[in-house]
C-alpha cells in the first residue's frame, strides 16, 4: 500500500509543477505579447507627433532646415529621441515583469518539489521510505537523546521561517 501511495503522490506532484510551468510560460508569452504591443502604439504615437510637427512647421512657413539647434529638425529629433527612449522603458519594463513571473514560479516549483518529496517519504510507513528505526543516526548520538525529528517536521520549520 506504502508504495502505491508514493508512487500517486510524486505522480500529482508532477502534475502540479507541470501546470505550475504551464502557467508560467503562458503569463511570460502574454506579457511579451502585450509588451509588443505597446511598443508598436508608442512607435506610431511618436512618428504621429513627429509628422504634425512636420506638418504645423510647413503651414506656418517655417523652414524645415537651418543653422541654430532650435531648428524644426532638431524639435522633431527630439521627438524621435523619446519615443525611442520611452519604447526602450516599455520594454526593460515587461522584461523585468517577465523575469519576476519565472522566478515566482520557479519558487512555487521548488516548494511543490519539496511538498512532493515530504508527501512521499511519508507516504510509507511513518519513516523515511518505509523503513523502521532511525534515519543515518550512530548509536553514540541515539543514546546521548539526540533526534534528527521527522521529515515532516522540516516543513513545520520551513513554514516558521527557521530553515530556507
Amino acid at each position: 500500500m506504502g508504495l502505491v501511495t508514493t508512487l500517486l503522490t510524486v505522480g500529482l506532484g508532477a502534475a502540479s509543477m507541470a501546470s505550475t510551468a504551464k502557467a508560467a510560460n503562458k503569463q511570460a508569452a502574454a506579457l511579451a505579447e502585450e509588451s509588443a504591443l505597446r511598443t508598436k502604439a508608442k512607435a506610431r504615437e511618436t512618428t504621429a507627433l513627429a509628422a504634425a510637427q512636420k506638418v504645423n512647421f510647413m503651414q506656418s512657413g517655417i523652414a524645415l532646415t537651418g543653422e541654430s539647434n532650435s531648428t524644426p529638425m532638431s524639435v522633431m529629433s527630439s521627438t524621435y529621441t523619446a519615443g525611442l527612449e520611452d519604447i526602450d522603458l516599455i520594454g526593460k519594463n515587461y522584461s523585468t515583469q517577465i523575469e519576476n513571473v519565472y522566478s515566482q514560479a520557479r519558487s512555487k516549483l521548488i516548494k511543490q518539489l519539496n511538498s512532493t518529496v515530504l508527501g512521499a517519504a511519508g507516504a510509507g510507513s511513518g519513516s523515511l521510505f518505509g523503513a523502521a528505526g532511525s534515519v543515518g543516526m550512530n548509536d553514540s548520538l541515539a543514546s546521548s537523546g539526540f533526534t534528527v525529528g521527522s521529515l515532516q517536521d522540516y516543513g513545520t520549520y520551513q513554514a516558521a521561517g527557521m530553515v530556507p
